[in-house]
């Protein structure tokens, strides 16, 4: 080894069998070996000093420690190493680092978010809290996560940023939901979050930075657009944490049906490598807060698409244009919604990426209190809920009371962690208010529903009048749709969904029970068994009031 650290090897001359020391490499050391979780996908860690003198570290994998060392040669070449250039440096490169056995061992992954036994946690920046015998690989991810970086004291986040947050429920809820990434993965909770719907300006976007600051800068926070393309790479990245989302309107609806549906499934796709063997796809569990003028069903509804019952309680649409100033209710002396949300956004510009590292800290020291914890306060929230609302016994209600009751449990938990400068009852108060918004919002988008479902059978209706035969008579052509009488259309089961195209039919008929425009048959039956003497099998039908032709027939449920 030369006085600089560069490596040298002994070569023998074959003439005069004199043994000299050739040049081979410029310093480097083998620090550790790491295998995955499963054991398997051995890599070399090796430390490289480049000619400016500064450090890299570098994973070989094993694979590459063979023959002329070619891949090997590029790789540690990239981060500054000089190689020699004679035709067995490759070969004795290869042979050193094979035989340079360290003791120790490492754990590898490719995401961010908890590791499998949850004693470390992974920044999408590489950083590693808690046990430090992680390698994160994902080095590509890393780049999507720039912005995971702090700024300013967490004292000055606490008391100019996290401050502001009192008196204002959506923003409360907002970084409460920012703190509950951490908890999912190790307290065996689903991932989800929350869309933030409102008009141009009212503020919903300094909710997300202020959201954002928990764990990073302004470029923490993403749009709609960044997933059209490594939806999964910033999935990952931001596992166990936080995902926001702005400007729906900046996607189509395809590819935001495509983006809700694979951040939900919590899971990428598999892929295969160069030899064709599978390589593990990429895993998140982690919150949503998203924003936008409509709403994700809204927006689906562009291109005919229909939001799934699981979707809407997964990212609970949440009106936020509605509060005395916007999206605020508190303005915390400044002289208008304007003025508080330019501070807002400043503040959370300058400090910022202290809150969330501090935060799964806190969670790492005190694992066990909070796995014991956090289901209590949940427990808590859903029996507030209840007293506050009347009984919730809807599953799709009680997942979404679940949704919110986390985000209220992570922010009473920050806040007792010294994080927030709350009071302990502030996060779970601000999230009944919230979910008092969803639920009144959850009724009016259930009457939109109804009066759509009843539009789309009045024009199918209307436009294919002459299809219905009398109902004395039965069909008289193969493409009738079924019978009219006086009082009632009798639509055939094909005909109901052709009304419907495009739509759940099920739900649809439901909606015209709701307000008597379809008369139910028997038990659990949506269509009704035909009268006697229409049609020459009695079959059943689709029996819709006339009643419904009247354009200022209304569509509100009936009284219970």
């Amino acid at each position: 080894m030369g006085s600089d650290g560069s490596i040298y090897c002994r070569v023998i001359n074959k003439d005069s069998e004199d043994e000299t020391e050739v040049f081979l490499c410029s310093p480097l050391k083998v620090k550790a070996l790491a295998r995955d979780v499963d054991g398997v996908n051995w890599t070399t860690l090796i430390e490289v000093t480049d000619p400016d003198g500064r450090i890299h570290e570098v994973d070989v994998p094993n694979t590459e420690l063979s023959g002329t060392g070619t891949l090997l040669r590029k790789r540690l070449a990239r981060a500054g190493a000089r190689i020699a250039v004679h035709k067995d440096a490759g070969a004795l490169l290869v042979g050193l680092i094979h035989d340079w056995t360290p003791e120790a061992r490492l754990i590898t992954t490719n995401r961010a978010g908890w590791t499998a036994d949850c004693r470390s946690f992974v920044m999408g920046n590489g950083r590693i809290i808690g046990a430090q015998d992680v390698r994160f690989t994902g080095g590509h991810l890393a780049s999507i996560a720039d912005e995971m970086k702090s700024a300013g004291s967490h004292a000055d986040w606490r008391e100019k940023v996290g401050a502001l947050c009192v008196g204002n429920p959506l923003m409360m809820v907002s970084v409460s939901l920012a703190f509950a990434g951490p908890l999912l993965e190790p307290l065996g909770f689903e991932g989800g979050g929350l869309h933030l719907r409102g008009g141009s300006s009212c503020g919903k976007t300094t909710i997300q930075r202020v959201a954002a600051s928990v764990w990073g800068g302004p470029g923490f926070a993403l749009t709609w657009r960044t997933t059209s393309n490594g939806l999964e790479g910033i999935a990952a990245a931001r596992n166990s944490s936080l995902l926001v989302l702005d400007e729906l309107a900046q996607i189509s609806a395809r590819d935001a049906d495509e983006a809700g549906y694979m951040l939900a499934n919590g899971c990428g796709k598999a892929r295969a490598d160069r030899s064709g063997a599978t390589v593990r796809p990429l895993s998140w569990r982690l919150m949503v807060l998203s924003s936008g003028e409509i709403s994700l069903a809204r927006k689906l509804a562009e291109s005919g698409r229909e939001a799934m019952a699981g979707q809407n309680v997964r990212l609970l649409d949440i009106e936020a244009d509605a509060r005395p100033y916007g999206a605020f209710d508190n303005l915390h002396g400044q002289p208008d919604g304007a003025r508080f949300s330019q501070h807002a956004k400043a503040m959370s510009s300058t400090f910022h990426g202290s809150a969330g590292p501090l935060f799964v800290k806190r969670v790492l020291k005190k694992l066990d209190v909070c796995k014991q914890v956090v289901p209590k306060l949940v427990t808590g929230f859903r029996q507030r809920a209840v007293d506050r609302f009347g009984a919730l016994d809807d599953g799709l209600i009680q997942r979404a009371v679940d949704r919110l009751a986390l985000c209220a449990a992570a922010g009473e938990l920050a806040t007792i962690f010294g994080l927030t400068g709350w009071n302990r009852e502030e996060p779970q108060e601000a999230a009944l208010e919230v979910l008092g918004i969803w639920l009144e919002g959850r009724e009016g988008d259930a009457r939109d529903e109804i009066g759509e479902s009843v539009e789309r059978t009045r024009a199918f209706l209307k436009a294919n009048h002459t299809r219905f035969a009398e109902a004395a008579r039965g069909p008289v052509s193969a493409d009738a749709l079924g019978w009219r009488g006086t009082h009632y259309f009798y639509l055939l089961p094909e005909a109901w969904k052709q009304a419907h195209d495009g739509h759940d039919p099920t739900r649809s008929a439901r909606h015209l029970a709701d307000v008597g425009l379809l008369v139910r048959g028997e038990g659990d039956n949506l269509p009704r068994k035909l009268p006697r003497g229409i049609g020459s099998v009695r079959g059943r039908a689709y029996t819709i009031r006339t009643s419904i032709l009247k354009e200022d027939e209304p569509a509100q449920p009936l009284a219970a």
